[in-house]
């Protein structure tokens, strides 16, 4: 059965573990994390709130072309496990077509990806996690141009698929191994960056991302948000 997130009536759950509006003053560094306003998020390097763009809201994450991304320590409520989630977020990107940009992500000690969800090289979408020591990696479908504006990305575990949508339309699957579990991570959370990663950010702007954890939101093609949560 298909899963809808809703419009602006549609707020915090028991699912969700990240919510950042990237609500803020033009230039502010304060991140307010509906999920858990007690956690904080810290930026680094260029990223601030603007006003130059934005979906929703007033501002949203700006990550420059010197490297800017914000993190969070590691959280219990961040485990992934066996279960169903859902990463998504609306993404408008500056520069940087045929290099690796980083939406957000996890990783373990020694450099282990845990969960990663970017645009790859080849300007399609990617959400790759680790299961076992061994990356498995959904990517492909339709590429994303710079400067073509504000889309939605989503990447979706839903019993043993892992599934990954652009604009609400499926891209690509991938069939995990049965009952994998993700291994966990114990670096910061980080979005516009890969937690404890400094390589590879993104170039361009972030609102609306949400982590959830135990349920898949989406489990076909549907139509992106028309309002915050």
């Amino acid at each position: 059965m298909t899963q809808f997130a809703f419009g602006s009536s549609y707020g915090v759950d028991a699912y969700t573990k990240i919510l950042l509006h990237m609500d803020g003053a033009d230039g502010g560094t304060v991140f307010r994390d509906e999920a858990n306003p007690a956690r904080v998020w810290t930026a680094s390097g260029t990223a601030v709130t603007t006003n130059t763009a934005q979906k929703f809201g007033p501002t949203s994450l700006r990550c420059g072309t010197v490297q800017g991304f914000i993190t969070t320590p590691n959280d219990a409520a961040f485990l992934l496990g066996s279960g169903p989630f859902t990463v998504d977020c609306w993404f408008n990107i500056l520069a940087g077509a045929g290099t690796v940009r980083r939406l957000g992500g996890q990783t373990q000690g020694g450099g282990f990806n845990c969960i990663v969800c970017d645009v790859m090289d080849t300007n399609v979408l990617r959400c790759a996690v680790n299961i076992g020591g061994t990356n498995q990696i959904a990517f492909g479908g339709a590429t994303v141009a710079a400067g073509s504006g504000w889309h939605h990305y989503a990447a979706v575990r839903s019993g043993d698929t892992l599934a990954v949508y652009l604009d609400g339309a499926q891209q690509a699957t991938l069939a995990l191994p049965a009952g994998g579990s993700i291994i966990a991570g114990n670096e910061k959370w980080g979005v516009g960056e890969q937690g404890n990663l400094t390589d590879l950010g993104w170039n361009g702007w972030i609102d609306e991302f949400r982590l959830s954890v135990g349920i898949a939101r989406w489990t076909a093609n549907f139509t992106p948000p028309t309002a915050p949560y």
